[in-house]
């Protein structure tokens, strides 16, 4: 529990930190190892840190859009079931994606994951998006949109069928592509109020 990630969790986040600390003391005590509890406790330290994501600092949020961007990325590429569970974990199930990331991927997540805790503050306003931002977010949609016809539809969790996930992957790819593209001021407003919680 030295490593820097954990570090960061227990000044950052001490809640979630003596959460994870007990998961690890109860399964060592059931005789599990530790790359067991390890994959055990990542998702939900995951889901923790990156529901904060909308108000860490600007460079952590494009930072963490590209890392996104490159996980999808590959996840699609090896099987398009994973970037689903990915995106939607509670739509298509929970699963430990890292066996199927290169380490470089990995090694640039806790380095990200360590920077939104870091430079969350909640007092960090989601801005109020500008009628050009608006335009520009929608042309994101559309385009994303041509590259997966019924992205909105799934979007908004109506079911699609197995075969369509690669398709669907890449629409969502494309809407991040095409908006982490756009001029800085305008990328991150728009990024922020995506991801707002």
């Amino acid at each position: 529990m030295s490593l820097p990630l954990y570090a960061s969790l227990k000044t950052n986040d001490p809640d979630t930190f003596n959460e994870i600390v007990s998961i690890f003391d109860a399964k060592l005590k059931d005789g599990a190892n530790l790359n067991a509890i390890t994959g055990l406790t990542m998702p939900l330290i995951q889901t923790k840190i990156y529901s904060r994501i909308g108000h860490a600092d600007d460079d952590t949020l494009l930072g963490f859009v590209d890392l996104l961007i490159d996980e999808l990325q590959v996840l699609n590429k090896k099987k398009p079931l994973l970037c689903m569970q990915s995106l939607f974990p509670e739509r298509f199930g929970q699963t430990a994606i890292a066996p199927f990331l290169p380490e470089a991927i990995l090694a640039q997540e806790m380095g990200i994951m360590i920077d939104i805790m870091e430079t969350y503050d909640p007092r960090r306003s989601i801005p109020e998006l500008t009628e050009e931002q608006e335009s520009l977010f929608t042309i994101a949609a559309l385009k994303a949109s041509n590259v997966y016809a019924n992205l909105f539809g799934f979007l908004e969790q109506s079911e699609i069928p197995e075969a369509d996930y690669e398709d669907a992957c890449a629409g969502v790819l494309t809407m991040y592509d095409t908006i982490r593209a756009l001029p800085r001021e305008h990328a991150v407003p728009i990024l922020r109020s995506m991801f707002a919680q």
